[in-house]
């Protein structure tokens, strides 16, 4: 399922959006959950997972570009499509949180279905894939890599090992450590179901067949 979050300061414009969306994913039989937001401050602290952000640009508690920033700060994989009424924002919005697309309002319901479509097909190709970048790892045999695609899909688990302060990466066949954040991994890994299920280890639900008692297997 979708999940999918609209931010816009102006209720007309954010009725409007959300009611084009509902009928364009409707029309095409996708599943989604859609979340509504006139303020970016409450949409920050409530969001839980995003899979398409539809953000205005010009708002004045936070503008859409720094609401994009922290959105991608937390969940790197969420894609962005800005609508505006200043075509100048647009190169910004595209370099500084690399945009999917953007919209000029009064917003055309034809483009707007264009680029929903557009941007929710890029998503399921991306999910299909499963895939995160991490950066300075070591493997067991003590090779390192600077930069590593990894298929979260054969991530067992994550552990925090404190007398080295790294993070342990478990695999079916491989282990790896890396320096990283551990409460900050456990948000960016949310949307992968992944869980915290103890301090210190953050599990891939998809590998967990039963839990019994204290005993996950």
């Amino acid at each position: 399922m979708l999940d999918i979050a609209i931010c816009d300061d102006n209720e007309d414009d954010l009725n409007m959006v959300a009611k084009m969306i509902e009928e364009i994913l409707s029309e095409s039989r996708i599943v989604f959950k859609l979340h509504v937001f006139i303020s970016a401050k409450k949409m920050i602290e409530e969001i839980k997972k995003i899979d398409i952000g539809i953000l205005d640009i010009s708002m004045d508690e936070i503008n859409g570009i720094e609401l994009g920033r922290k959105i991608k700060s937390k969940f790197s994989n969420a894609k962005l499509l800005y609508i505006t009424s200043f075509k100048e924002y647009c190169v910004q919005a595209i370099n500084d949180v690399h945009a999917f697309s953007f919209l000029c309002k009064p917003i055309n319901r034809e483009k707007l279905k264009e680029q929903i479509e557009e941007v929710v097909i890029d998503n399921l190709l991306s999910e299909s894939k499963k895939e995160k970048t991490f950066y300075n790892l070591i493997d067991m045999y003590g090779n390192e890599y600077l930069v590593k695609n990894v298929n979260l899909d054969n991530v067992i688990y994550f552990e925090y090992v404190k007398a080295k302060r790294k993070i342990l990466m478990v695999q079916d066949e491989e282990k790896y450590e890396f320096t990283y954040v551990m409460d900050r991994l456990a948000e960016e890994m949310e949307q992968y179901e992944f869980e915290v299920c103890c301090r210190g280890c953050l599990i891939n639900l998809q590998h967990i067949l039963k839990i019994k008692g204290y005993k996950i297997y």
